[in-house]
């Protein structure tokens, strides 16, 4: 049973672990009402053509034992002609019964299968245990007893108070029409028993399932420990993404000496551009930043000697369009080429000359 401070419900890991511990919520009474379901399904189909079958079977056996025409190879032909003719047709019944109980395990248990259960477990042989839960187990065995037995009894006087009129009238009409009377009558009895079964499984499948959750519910410091194993820690991952943001930054950083331009607004924005005329490509983003990092941006390029123009729609048309390391959009074309053609024009007399240029 679950500790009064676990009042989370089970994660998708917890579960798979008793999945995978071979833990299902199981009902045994579903399992036990479809394979009377199908029992009478079998029966209600094909036991009057087993038992027309053989009474032919056993009336040709007396014929034969009466005629005298038995010998050795007749008495193995006959044996042989019985077992498949009369024990046959049960025993492909007892089958199919199995197999749709099988199937429906898989089905209860989404499929759910695990060796472990078949590995012995000497704890289970422990008497003390097994006392401390027999009082529980027979609490519940108890309680379906008290609710089920009126229960059964009640139909069992309703279904024979009205037909207590067709009881009292067998002795008074033949053999075969009594037969076939107490056969439908047993054959009504037999669906609504199933019937009756069948509802109960699904009640007990609901009741297993909750149960199992109920089992399974967690403390909210077995959740965070979870988290911590799945996710791990979450500081640790913080400290590691500003780490890489960092490194990240410093690298772009390092990138800024080799622009060709910085293009800032004046103090919020700054975005370094690189520009190869041989390589026949549009310039490059190779740094971008705000704020803070805007003004490292600039000041990098001021001692680096890198040409700084103040184009406060430009700096933000290429800060929100342009990823680093991404060529320039066409729409900016001709902006970019604006100011590096004014750049080229004042590279020669501006070299030394740090500070920014104005256009």
């Amino acid at each position: 049973m679950p500790e009064s401070n676990q009042t989370e419900k089970p994660t998708p890991r917890r579960i798979k672990k008793a999945r995978d511990k071979g833990n299902f919520p199981v009902s045994r009474h579903l399992l036990g009402g479809l394979q009377f379901l199908l029992a009478v399904t079998l029966i209600s189909t094909f036991f009057s053509q087993w038992v027309a079958g053989f009474a032919q079977l056993m009336l040709g056996m007396f014929r034969r034992a009466a005629a005298g025409e038995l010998n050795a190879s007749e008495l193995v032909y006959l044996a042989r002609e019985c077992l498949v003719r009369g024990v046959g047709g049960l025993a492909v019944a007892g089958l199919a019964i199995v197999a749709v109980v099988i199937l429906s395990q898989l089905l209860i248990t989404s499929f759910g299968m695990s060796v472990s259960k078949l590995t012995p477990d000497f704890n289970k042989l422990n008497p003390v245990s097994k006392i401390k839960n027999m009082a529980n187990v027979n609490l519940i065995t108890f309680g379906q007893a008290v609710l089920l037995i009126p229960l059964f009894l009640y139909l069992t006087y309703r279904i024979s108070w009205q037909n207590l009129d067709l009881y009292l009238s067998f002795p008074h009409i033949g053999m075969a029409s009594a037969a076939v009377a107490a056969g439908s009558l047993v054959e009504s009895l037999l669906w609504k028993a199933a019937a009756a079964f069948l509802v109960l499984g699904v009640l007990d499948l609901a009741w297993e399932r909750r149960r199992f959750t109920r089992n399974l519910r967690m403390s909210k410091q077995e959740l965070k420990e979870e988290t911590k194993e799945t996710e791990g820690n979450l500081e640790m991952k913080g400290r590691i993404k500003r780490l890489m943001r960092a490194r990240g930054r410093q690298r772009m950083l390092q990138q800024v000496k080799t622009a060709t331009a910085v293009i800032v607004n004046p103090t919020h924005y700054a975005v370094a551009i690189l520009y190869e005329p041989d390589s026949r490509r549009a310039p490059l983003v190779v740094a971008k930043g705000k704020n803070s990092l805007a003004l490292r941006i600039r000041a990098l390029a001021s001692d680096c000697s890198i040409p700084i123009v103040e184009n406060p729609l430009l700096a933000r048309g290429l800060y929100e369009s342009v990823q680093v390391g991404q060529e320039i959009p066409v729409q900016l074309y001709r902006a970019v080429a604006e100011v590096l053609a004014h750049i080229y024009k004042l590279m020669e007399s501006y070299r030394h000359r740090p500070g920014p240029i104005g256009l």
